[in-house]
C-alpha cells in the first residue's frame, strides 16, 4: 500500500511541475508562485481541518515554518522560470540534486556520503551536461535554463535541511506556515514590482486551485507512504516523477525531447535513485 501512495505521490509531482510550468510560460513567473502558494494554504488550510480539527496550533512551528517558507519561495521561483523556458522533463530531472544539500550537511556533522551517493552526483551531473549538449535551436536545454534548475534543486535541498534539523512538531502545521511565508513574499514582491493579479484568468485560477490540491495530495500520500513503507522506496518512486512530467509536456505541448536529451533525463533520473 505503501508504494501505491508513493506512485500517487510522484504523479502529483509530475502534474504539478508539468501546470505549474505552463502557467509560468503565460504569466509573470512572481505572479504564477504566488497563486500556487495562495491556493496551496488553502488546501493546506481545508486538510486541517478535516484532519486535526480540533487540535490546537503547533506554536514551534512557526520558526522552522517561516525558515522553509523563504527557501521554499526561492526554490519555487527559480524552478518554475527554469520550467518556463526549458524543457520540463529535463528542468524536473536536476531536481533530484535537491537530495545533495542534506547529503553534504550530513558529511559536515560526521556522516560521510557513500560511495555509491558520491557516484550517484556525479551522475547526475552527467544526464544533465549531456542532456544540454543537444544541437541549437528546436526545444534546446540552454545552460542559463540549467543553471537557474540547479540553483532551485538546490535551494529546496536547503529547506529540507531545516525540516530536518527544526524542532517542529505537527508537519501540517509547519506546512501552512511555509504556505503563508511565500504568499507574503510574492505579494510584497507582486505589490514593488506593479504586477496586476487580475491579469490571472478565471481558468487559470481554477489550473492553480488543481494545482494546490496536487500539492496536498503530494505531502499527505508521501508523508503516508513512508509511515508504512521504507523510506528509500517512497523516495525512489517518487524521483521519477520528471518521467510523468516529460509526457505530459510531449502529450499536451507536443515537447519533443531529442534522442540525447531523453538519455540525459534518464541518466539523472538513475543518479537520483543512487543518493537514496
Amino acid at each position: 500500500m505503501g508504494s501505491v501512495l508513493a506512485v500517487f505521490s510522484a504523479v502529483s509531482q509530475g502534474f504539478m511541475d508539468f501546470e505549474t510550468g505552463r502557467l509560468s510560460k503565460s504569466y509573470p513567473v512572481i505572479l504564477a508562485t504566488f497563486a500556487e502558494a495562495a491556493t496551496s494554504v488553502v488546501v493546506f488550510c481545508i486538510l486541517r481541518l478535516f484532519i486535526k480539527s480540533h487540535a490546537a496550533f503547533d506554536i514551534s512551528s512557526i520558526e522552522d515554518g517561516i525558515a522553509m517558507g523563504l527557501f521554499l519561495a526561492l526554490g519555487n521561483f527559480l524552478t518554475f522560470k527554469a520550467l518556463s523556458t526549458g524543457p520540463m522533463g529535463l528542468v524536473s530531472a536536476a531536481g533530484g540534486l535537491e537530495l545533495v544539500p542534506p547529503i553534504i550537511f550530513d558529511s559536515s556533522i560526521g556522516k560521510a556520503p557513500s560511495m555509491f551517493q558520491l557516484a550517484g552526483m556525479l551522475l547526475i551531473f552527467v544526464g544533465l551536461f549531456v542532456a544540454s549538449r543537444s544541437p541549437r535551436g528546436g526545444n534546446r536545454f540552454s545552460p542559463a535554463t540549467l543553471a537557474i534548475a540547479i540553483a532551485g534543486a538546490a535551494v529546496f535541498g536547503c529547506a529540507d535541511i531545516v525540516f530536518s534539523i527544526g524542532d517542529h512538531g505537527d508537519v501540517v502545521d509547519l506546512l501552512i506556515v511555509a504556505q503563508l511565508t511565500k504568499v507574503f513574499v510574492f505579494f510584497f514582491a507582486i505589490v514593488a514590482l506593479r504586477i496586476k493579479v487580475s491579469m490571472i484568468s478565471r481558468r487559470s485560477w481554477k489550473l492553480f486551485s488543481i494545482i494546490g490540491v496536487f500539492n496536498g495530495v503530494l505531502w499527505m500520500t508521501f508523508s503516508r507512504a513512508i509511515d508504512m513503507g521504507s523510506i528509500d522506496v517512497a523516495t525512489a518512486i517518487l524521483s521519477t516523477s520528471p518521467v510523468i512530467t516529460a509526457l505530459l509536456a510531449y502529450q499536451v505541448l507536443k515537447e519533443n525531447l531529442r534522442r540525447i536529451q531523453l538519455i540525459g533525463m534518464l541518466v539523472s533520473i538513475a543518479g537520483t535513485l543512487m543518493l537514496i
